[in-house]
Formats: structure tokens, C-alpha cells, sequence
């Protein structure tokens, strides 16, 4: 399995180069034919083709229809495309390219019609604790089904803000693309100093639409902390809590 899923990758990868998805760069990726059942090479390039579109319209599968340079007539090389993105979206080719792989290896993913059991069947857990109105510190923990021993297996990475300087007034979360949770469950711990506090929820798409959070719902507290709890949470999808004056 791992093996197929690097030549996936690298395929895919392949197809971005020159003047993008072609017939004849297809011809020379039997790992991606396989993964659609060896059809004709057009009907291949059309069901490619519409996966990527199916993969959403954020910035990342923007990136990747881009490489791929779909429904352009004169794609020009990649590095032209990537430039044209960035004088469109201001994001510098460096993130364009990062943002291709992510979206290649979800594209594989869907492709292979399968994912890593352990991220499957995993739930995430992000805890971030307030020092007065300062974020001092964020826990995300993984936590694995319990295994055949009956022990569940976990792991947590914990990160201290060391800035004396005031922090932005929101805990944010979002998937890495290689993950697939069933669950998230996203908590803020104010502490015995934090002045009173009103706190809110709001899933965005980028950072962008969280300057104003218009969506937002104000959050009530449970058992003193404010918790968001998402079944199956989405790729793609920013996850925050943020706080402002009681």
C-alpha cells in the first residue's frame, strides 16, 4: 500500500510539469490509470479532471487546478502558471507549490479510495489555557481506538507561548490534509486571573473571514470552559474560539 500510494504521488506530482494534465503525460502514469481502472485515455483525463474540480474552491484545489492548468488554452509552463496565481491571490509561488502537494496528496487519497487507518479512526483534541486574557499555552492530543490489549494509545505535543507580549485573542485549529479524525473536539481553559470574558465559535475558510466573524455564535460556558465539539470535521476548514471583553 505504501508503495502505490508513492507512485500515486509522484505521478501526480509529474502531471503538474510543462503544459499540465495532457493525454500523453496520462499515457505515462500507469499508477494513476490503475487507480481509475485503466479506462481509455480520455475518458481518464476527463474523470481526473472533474476529481480535482471535486475537490473543492478554496485557495488550495485553486493551486492544483492551476498546476494542472484545466480549462486553459495556452497554459505556458508551471513556474509561468504559479506567477499568474500570485499576481491573482498575492500568495508567493513557494505557498503555491506546498499548497499543490497537500491538495496532490488528498487527490490520492480519494483516488486510492482509502486512507491511513490510524488517522481514520483517530479523534483530536486541542485545549488551549488562558493566563488572564493571554494564550499561555495549547495541548493537541490524537487519540487511537483501543486496541485488541484494551489500552487506547495517544499522543500529545504541547506548545508554550513564550512571548511576554499580548497574543492574538483566538485558539485556531485546522486539519492537516494527511489527517481524517471522526471527531475534534476544540476547548478553552480561562484561568483564575482572566478578567470576564465573552467567548465565541467560528468555522471559517481562511483567516481572512475571521477579521470580522460575522458568523460567529457567542459560546456559553460549559463546566468553565468554552468547547466546540465537530463530528467529522471538514478539510479546508479553520475551527476557532475567540474572546473579547465581558
Amino acid at each position: 500500500m505504501a508503495e502505490d500510494w508513492d507512485q500515486l504521488v509522484r505521478e501526480l506530482k509529474a502531471l503538474r510539469l510543462k503544459r499540465g494534465l495532457t493525454l500523453h503525460g496520462l499515457a505515462r502514469s500507469p499508477r494513476v490509470l490503475a487507480a481509475m481502472n485503466n479506462p481509455p485515455l480520455q475518458e481518464a483525463y476527463d474523470q481526473l479532471a472533474q476529481r480535482v474540480n471535486d475537490l473543492g474552491d478554496d485557495e488550495r484545489s485553486q493551486a492544483l487546478r492551476n498546476a494542472y492548468a484545466l480549462g486553459m488554452r495556452e497554459p505556458g509552463l508551471l513556474t509561468a502558471r504559479r506567477e499568474d496565481l500570485h499576481t491573482l491571490t498575492g500568495r508567493d509561488a513557494k505557498t503555491i507549490a506546498k499548497y499543490e502537494v497537500e491538495m496532490i496528496e488528498e487527490l490520492a487519497s480519494r483516488l486510492l479510495g482509502a486512507v491511513k487507518q490510524e488517522v481514520s479512526d483517530s479523534t483530536v483534541v486541542v485545549v488551549g489555557r488562558l493566563n488572564g486574557d493571554h494564550l499561555a499555552e495549547v495541548t493537541v492530543t490524537v487519540r487511537l481506538p483501543t486496541g485488541a490489549d484494551g489500552d487506547a494509545t495517544e499522543r500529545a505535543v504541547e506548545y508554550r507561548n513564550t512571548s511576554e507580549n499580548h497574543s492574538l485573542t483566538a485558539l485556531l485549529y485546522q486539519l492537516p490534509h494527511d489527517w481524517r479524525p471522526l471527531h475534534l473536539t476544540l476547548a478553552l481553559i480561562p484561568s483564575d486571573t482572566t478578567p470576564p470574558m465573552r467567548f465565541w465559535a467560528a468555522p471559517a475558510k481562511e483567516l481572512l473571514d475571521l477579521m470580522f466573524a460575522s458568523h460567529g455564535g457567542e459560546m456559553p460556558l460549559n463546566e468553565g470552559c468554552a468547547i466546540i465539539e465537530v463530528d467529522q470535521p471538514r478539510q479546508g476548514i479553520i475551527y476557532a474560539i475567540y474572546w473579547t471583553p465581558g
